[in-house]
Order: structure tokens, then C-alpha cells, then sequence
């Protein structure tokens, strides 16, 4: 038995360069930017140690990322103190933090999710559009959206079916009643009429 081929390329080296396509480009940034983020909250959990992360976007947006916060990391490195914030506080706020990383990993997640069901969906509707015989195509190479499509195609097909052979089926009782009382009425015998 042969081994199935494989249907990804797995991971791939990518070269340092500026991505092309802006949506890839912006997904790139999103992915990229979460995984800044939980690196920089490991350091500081894992080591205590003051991180201060501050990025900003194509357009211009800033996004940041501190532990305990962006205001005393940036105070310390600009060597103008900050005030001092009380233990309680600071816990306070790395909870904080912590679950909105959180709460952030979560919807990356899900609308990584949705952007996959997306391009599922508009594999279809290029089916559909392009009008190919979808019925011809592998069982084997269709993801769940592509079979959930064909078996409501497939659906249509039978229900239209059936209707067709019912039409059909009362039509030929219809004809087969008439034809025969009328021949019946005109050659009762079967044999020839009249001599």
C-alpha cells in the first residue's frame, strides 16, 4: 500500500523581507506582534525582570506592552524616576496585564479561525461561480465547508429527481388509463370488427 502524500509543506524558512501583499503583510504584523507580546510577558514572569515593548504599526498605530506597566520601564530608561508604585498595586496590575494577554491570545485565535472558514467559503463560491462540475471532484481532497456545499448540492439534486420520476410516473399512469379505455371501447374483441 502506498503512503499517502503529504498535503501541506510544512514548515518552511521564510526570507527576511518585506512582505508584498498588504492583507499577508498586516496578518504577518498581527501574528507576529502576540507572539512579541508573550515573549515579553515570559521574560518578565519567569526572570521578574521590567519590560517595556512598544511597536508601532504600517499606519501609524502604537501598541505597547509593559510589565508592570510601559510608564516606570520608560521612566527608568529615560533616567527620570517615576513614582513608585505600592506591591499591591503592582500585582494588580500584572493580573491585569496577564489576563488581557490573555483574553488577547483568544481572539487572535478566533479570528484566525474565521479568516481559515473564510477562505474555505470563497473556495466555494469560486465553484460556484465558475460553474465546474462539483460532483467530479475527490471526496478525499474536500475539507468539511466543501462537503457540507455538496451534500446540499447533492440534496437538490435527488429532491429534483424524485419530483421529475413522480411527474413522470402519474403522466404515464394518466396516458396508459386513457389510451386503453378508448381502445378497449372501439375493438372489444380484440380480433377484427364487423364482416
Amino acid at each position: 500500500m502506498a503512503a499517502a502524500a503529504k498535503k501541506t509543506r510544512g514548515r518552511q524558512k521564510i526570507a527576511m523581507q518585506r512582505i508584498v501583499n498588504n492583507d499577508d503583510r498586516m496578518v504577518t504584523f498581527s501574528k507576529r506582534r502576540s507572539g512579541l507580546y508573550k515573549k515579553a510577558n515570559e521574560l518578565a514572569t519567569l526572570c521578574g525582570a521590567d519590560v517595556a515593548l512598544l511597536i508601532f504599526s504600517q499606519a501609524g498605530r502604537a501598541c505597547s506592552f509593559g510589565s508592570p506597566s510601559i510608564e516606570p520601564v520608560a521612566h527608568r530608561f529615560l533616567d527620570r524616576p517615576g513614582p513608585p508604585l505600592p506591591r499591591f498595586e503592582e500585582a494588580q496590575r500584572r493580573a491585569k496585564i496577564n489576563e488581557l494577554c490573555q483574553r488577547h491570545d483568544e481572539v487572535v485565535e478566533q479570528v484566525d479561525a474565521l479568516k481559515a472558514r473564510q477562505g474555505d467559503l470563497r473556495k466555494v463560491m469560486t465553484w460556484r461561480k465558475a460553474r465546474l462540475d462539483w460532483w467530479e471532484i475527490p471526496v478525499g481532497e474536500m475539507n468539511r465547508d466543501q462537503l457540507r456545499v455538496s451534500e446540499f448540492l447533492f440534496g437538490e439534486v435527488a429532491a429534483a429527481l424524485d419530483e421529475k420520476v413522480k411527474e413522470n410516473n402519474y403522466n404515464n399512469n394518466n396516458n396508459f388509463g386513457s389510451s386503453s379505455s378508448a381502445g378497449s371501447g372501439a375493438n372489444p374483441g380484440g380480433a377484427g370488427g364487423s364482416i
